[in-house]
């Protein structure tokens, strides 16, 4: 991706390709240099056209599924601490938020002064948008957070998370 070559160059021991836009129709036509037969691809996730991108020089594919995921789900130690990172930036927000007045708020406030407070705590993003759900709105999963105002006694729901080091908690 374009937008990341000059952060890539700066990292040592890493030679840096800039690929075409097309990604796949790009490693399609150096596969046969790039990789030995057989080329598994995550089958869940390449479509028709990318399929025969991938295959335009010849080279056998491989189907696979949750390759890439299985990997994925093993963590190193760096990847630990930042997930930890995240869930201990989350908890910080959480435990001030325990400390707020939301009766008479608007849940679209609440979710404003939340993501404030994610990044006051050292978030460098959210992990997704803040849900603040009040009263009947609480019933909705995905509710976005609007101008109904926090009523007395009412069930709120709250699900925040920050993101660290590219790594994201939810709670």
């Amino acid at each position: 991706d374009g937008r990341y070559v000059e952060a890539a160059r700066a990292l040592d021991g890493v030679e840096v390709v800039q690929a075409e836009r097309d990604l796949l129709g790009w490693v399609g036509a150096r596969l046969g240099e790039l990789a030995v037969a057989p080329v598994a691809f995550e089958a869940d996730d390449v479509t028709v056209a990318g399929h025969e991108s991938l295959a335009q020089e010849g080279v056998e594919l491989l189907p696979t599924t949750g390759v890439i995921v299985g990997l994925r789900a093993i963590k190193d130690e760096p990847e630990l601490a930042a997930v930890r990172r995240a869930a201990r930036i989350t908890d910080a927000a959480y435990a001030r938020l325990a400390r707020e007045q939301l009766v008479g708020r608007t849940e679209a406030d609440v979710a404003w002064w939340l993501e404030q407070v994610l990044r006051e705590e050292g978030a460098e993003a959210l992990a997704f948008p803040p849900i603040v759900a009040a009263g009947r709105n609480a019933a909705l999963p995905h509710h976005h957070p609007g101008g109904r105002r926090i009523g007395q006694g009412e069930t709120v729901i709250v699900d925040a998370g920050a993101q660290a080091g590219g790594y994201c908690a939810d709670c």
